[in-house]
């Protein structure tokens, strides 16, 4: 079974899901249904088909969404130095650009991370001392890609700058920025080397 694409549920619209024949097109010609030449050819044609969303009183017809990628993850940090330096001294992310806020000192940090970056925005109010599940809804983590092999140097630079791995598993190591973010860096599907 195949999805019409071109037609997708619109929000607050009621309607339908219908199987209809899945039809192809010649270049310059009628639309025909894939699969009718050949050897079985007629019995492919009937056999394929496709979902459309029909909604009730006539089809709506809506443009393919663009692919999304990652701009940038924004934290708020009280100690907005302390956590500077935890995501460029220990975590390694170079400084892209500082913003200045009135009265001296930065508003907000952006560190580059692939191909977005990280902003660390000021925040006035002090961070909650938070279990590390807490049930709470929204934001979890964050995690970081690191390479399969890079898992024991990492766990090192950790243990160097006295920064506690918190959580384990197979693929990711769990840590806590000074304010108690959640990170994670993850070789994830990778296994790490064993030995």
């Amino acid at each position: 079974m195949l999805v019409d694409h071109e037609q997708a549920p619109v929000q607050g619209r009621a309607g339908h899901w219908r199987c209809v024949p899945w039809r192809g097109r010649r270049a310059g010609g009628p639309a025909r249904a894939r699969g009718d030449g050949g050897v079985g050819g007629a019995a492919r044609a009937r056999t394929r088909r496709a979902l459309r969303w029909e909604p009730w009183g006539g089809r709506v017809t809506l443009q393919p969404v663009p692919a999304l990628a990652l701009h940038h993850v924004a934290i708020q940090c009280h100690d907005l130095d302390r956590c500077e330096r935890f995501y460029r001294d220990v975590l390694g992310l170079p400084v892209l650009r500082r913003w200045p806020r009135e009265g001296g000192g930065d508003r907000s940090v952006w560190l580059a991370l692939g191909g977005g970056f990280l902003a660390l925005e000021r925040a006035d109010h002090p961070p909650e001392d938070l279990p590390w599940r807490d049930g709470r809804p929204g934001l979890h983590l964050v995690a970081l890609r690191i390479g399969a092999g890079e898992r024991v140097g990492w766990e090192d630079r950790l243990r160097a700058h006295d920064v506690p791995v918190v959580h384990r598993t197979r693929w990711t190591l769990y840590v806590r920025d000074p304010e108690g973010n959640r990170i994670g860096l993850s070789h994830h599907p990778d296994d790490a080397p064993a030995g």
